[in-house]
């Protein structure tokens, strides 16, 4: 399992990964539950990455009511800067940066 941010995550099998993505139980006897709903099944890391960044993209404009292309780019610069963050620190922590 590869942790993606609180929200996300990539589960993989022999055939493919499975994006998954947190959510929470709004109604029901399950309410505030946390699940994790499968989003998509690319079958190489490559496409999941992408399609993780692209969703996430998807996710910033859809979150502002305008925003210009400019403003967009920059977000997305943010995002990617703290998700290689992020992976640094897990390649560092599991030993396996520089391989």
């Amino acid at each position: 399992m590869i942790t993606l941010g609180k929200n996300f995550r990539l589960d993989n099998d022999d055939r493919c990964y499975i994006l998954q993505e947190r959510k929470i139980v709004k109604n029901g006897e399950n309410k505030g539950a946390e699940r994790w709903e499968n989003v998509c099944y690319p079958s190489t890391l490559e496409s999941a990455l992408k399609t993780y960044r692209d969703l996430n993209g998807k996710r910033l404009s859809q979150a502002y009511e305008a925003l210009s292309v400019e403003q967009l780019i920059h977000l997305i610069k943010e995002q990617d800067k703290q998700f290689l963050q992020s992976l640094r620190k897990v390649l560092t922590e599991t030993g396996c940066e520089g391989h």
